[in-house]
């Protein structure tokens, strides 16, 4: 897992936000891509096309997904009634790990990635091991008996860095999660690095 935090964390100085909202992330003391250049490089102007590519990476490792899934999740939301960014937003943040990193079950995406691929997590008491399974209203995610003492989900339990968003409600005496509605953008925590916009047009360009 180290080595993931730590690409975070370089992702993060290279696009210029603090992508995982961490006090611990380097980008906090320097603000700056990394490399010998960084410093100089960071008052470039970009160009349209180059911000756009960078609002959707900053989109794509927020939510540790890979680039086929970040476009398939357009191609679907664009699809459907509504207004094609709130729909990627709501697809983005019911996926299952989601929930989990955002229920304080894990201390990152990608742990949450990894803890759901090994089948720590029950919906509405059935086992599911499939990191994007997407959760409907009402569901309630709980942790299997066996893997409640795991270290590393009393670890991210016991943080104090992040908040439980008010779409989402937590049981901790029975160590569950209900999902309570579908989740829009100003509801999304550390939302102010998103740009939805930005991404819709790299995709429909």
């Amino acid at each position: 897992m180290t080595k993931i935090k730590e690409s975070k964390f370089r992702s993060s100085r290279r696009l210029g936000v603090n992508i995982c909202g961490s006090s611990k992330n380097s980008f906090n003391k320097r603000n700056y891509p990394p490399g010998v250049h960084g410093q100089s490089s960071h008052t470039k102007k970009l160009t349209t096309y180059a911000t756009q590519l960078r609002f959707k990476q900053i989109l794509r490792i927020m939510y540790g997904i890979s680039e086929k899934q970040l476009r398939n999740i357009y191609l679907k939301s664009a699809k459907k009634k509504g207004d094609t960014g709130e729909n990627m937003i709501a697809m983005l943040e019911s996926r299952l790990m989601t929930v989990i990193y955002r229920s304080k079950f894990a201390s990152s995406i990608y742990e949450a990635r990894q803890l759901v691929g090994h089948a720590h997590f029950l919906v509405n008491n059935s086992k599911v091991n499939v990191p994007s399974y997407q959760l409907k209203v009402g569901d309630i995610i709980s942790i299997k008996d066996k893997s409640r003492k795991l270290e590393v989900i009393k670890r991210a339990g016991d943080s104090s860095e992040r908040i439980i968003p008010e779409y989402l409600s937590l049981s901790r005496d029975n160590m569950s999660i209900s999902f309570d509605d579908i989740p829009s953008l100003s509801f999304v925590p550390n939302n102010s690095i998103i740009q939805i916009g930005q991404v819709i047009e790299y995709y429909s360009s």
